[in-house]
């Protein structure tokens, strides 16, 4: 629904596309005219969308539905408020949070995005207030982690976000292990996981998570290793569009990972299929019309040290 949206307002010349995919179009980034956006801003105050000061820059308030938070912003002015929806890191790379912070009162949060933030455990920051925090939202449809700093795991208590459909902790570069607790997501949509170089497999089970559409970043595991998702689960992952697999072989020590690629009955759902490090002489034999009849875009990148 936001993709036809961003369409229809780029067909108006609203808004202009700066980068576009290649295959199929869609828009990457865009950017509007100045006079455009001092319009958005108008109907941004009186539909009390979001707070502005008089400069309009986003500002947090009691009032603040949706905020965009920068190094400047001072949250404490929070205290009270019941009516915030979304809290994204716009412009800042830290944040301090504990149990007795005015942003840990609240409770409404749709969507949390701290992506690029460092986390430090200090006097003002602390990651258990944070997480308790985090898991009391009932609501919480978006919640990303991309590019954060400093922490190794998600917490089991994961799954007291029933309502969670996006999850993306894609380049969380310390990430060592998810949770098996995450494949009790019952609205989980997109999980994204891509380029997080600690993480060697994702758990056992994932194949429960029947709404799955988007899967980033799957590592194919060592067979040894029992509390892992193999390529054989994702077979039952029904709805799943695209799916982007990670086929170094950092990630199996036997040294058979073609040969499971070759097994692999991947769904006949995909309508995007990416192979990262792949090392093969051949493509997979289930890389075929007759059998991915609904693919529509394909990407194989090899090593850069790889010969071929």
């Amino acid at each position: 629904m936001a993709i036809e949206c961003l369409s229809e307002l780029i067909s108006r010349c609203l808004v202009e596309a700066v980068r576009k995919r290649n295959y199929d179009r869609r828009v990457y980034s865009c950017k509007m005219h100045d006079m455009i956006r001092e319009m958005i801003i108008r109907i941004a105050k009186e539909e009390s969308f979001c707070s502005l000061d008089e400069k309009n820059a986003n500002i947090a308030t009691i009032h603040s539905c949706r905020l965009g938070v920068t190094n400047e912003t001072l949250l404490l002015h929070m205290d009270g408020n019941s009516k915030l929806r979304a809290l994204l890191l716009t412009k800042a790379n830290c944040i301090g949070f504990t149990r007795y912070v005015a942003l840990a009162q609240v409770k409404s949060l749709r969507v949390l995005d701290l992506a690029h933030v460092k986390l430090e455990e200090s006097d003002q920051f602390c990651e258990e207030d944070m997480w308790h925090w985090i898991t009391s939202f009932k609501r919480l449809a978006y919640l990303s982690f991309q590019d954060v700093a400093n922490l190794t795991k998600l917490p089991r208590s994961i799954k007291k976000l029933w309502a969670l459909q996006i999850l993306v902790l894609g380049e969380y570069k310390n990430l060592k292990q998810l949770p098996r607790s995450i494949t009790a997501l019952p609205k989980l949509t997109v999980l994204d996981v891509g380029n997080c170089t600690s993480l060697s497999y994702l758990p056992r089970g994932l194949s429960k998570l029947s709404h799955l559409q988007e899967l980033y970043g799957f590592k194919i595991p060592d067979t040894t290793i029992p509390k892992a998702c193999h390529l054989r689960d994702l077979k039952d992952l029904r709805e799943l569009r695209v799916l982007q697999l990670d086929v170094g072989w950092k990630y199996d020590r036997g040294g058979r990972t073609n040969e499971k690629l070759e097994k692999f009955s991947p769904p006949k759902s995909l309508e995007e299929l990416y192979l990262r490090h792949f090392c093969g002489n051949t493509t997979p034999a289930w890389i075929a019309p007759k059998l991915l009849d609904r693919l529509q875009y394909l990407c194989i990148k090899i090593p850069a040290c790889y010969n071929i």
